[in-house]
């Protein structure tokens, strides 16, 4: 028996037909995702002032734990002054101790910004690339939105800290520099977590656990 022939369609249906859609590329694809994400940013209270208080309260910390060292910082800038065998000492475990505090602050602060943002999403995520996202415009945004987020946390903790307190001798922008790279490592190793984990508790979970074997290295 021979085949059928395939069924014609009338060209006055086929030309109601609508072609279809061309998906969107990879930037058009990132600013829209990057709008919407900064729109319930700004929607979301309580997400807004979690950020918002770590944001000023990270600073005043390293602020007022320094405050009793000021008048030593500003000696420290003088070639001339050359502290005694006592203050050395102290003056060195101040200075390790804050640059530990420092680190541990922008650290912590990476496990709060990183660790559910894309654990939280992973449902609207499989839904949106099935309908045309773009993985790399999804990858992008959430890097960076974090990575915002992670650059004004360590800049304020860096800066607030130099410019009221004189800050320590040496190259004040490459301290600062190192200290927002550290922060953009770790709020990007959490973000790795939560892409792996399934579920944002574990996500949370795993990064804190991340975080506290990094305190004493």
């Amino acid at each position: 028996r021979e085949p059928s022939a395939p069924t014609q369609v009338p060209s006055s249906k086929a030309s109601t037909i609508p072609p279809p859609v061309e998906r969107a590329g990879l930037g058009t694809q990132l600013a829209v995702l990057m709008r919407r994400r900064w729109t319930l940013f700004r929607r979301n209270k309580p997400e807004w002032w979690s950020h918002a208080l770590l944001l000023i309260g990270l600073p005043f910390v390293c602020l007022i734990l320094s405050w009793g060292f000021r008048g030593t910082l500003k000696l420290l800038h003088n070639p001339d002054w050359k502290p005694s065998a006592t203050e050395a000492p102290a003056l060195a475990g101040f200075a390790i101790g804050l640059t530990l505090l420092q680190v541990l602050m922008v650290v912590g602060a990476g496990v709060l910004n990183a660790s559910r943002e894309i654990a939280d999403e992973r449902s609207i995520w499989h839904r949106e690339h099935f309908s045309g996202l773009r993985s790399w415009s999804f990858v992008l945004s959430k890097v960076l939105h974090v990575g915002t987020i992670a650059l004004l946390q360590a800049f304020a903790i860096g800066l607030v800290f130099d410019l009221l307190t004189t800050g320590f001798p040496g190259n004040g922008a490459l301290r600062v520099g190192l200290l927002a790279l550290t922060g953009l490592a770790f709020n990007f190793l959490c973000l790795g977590i939560s892409a792996w984990s399934r579920t944002s508790d574990k996500a949370t979970s795993r990064a804190w656990c991340l975080a506290f074997l990094h305190a004493p290295l």
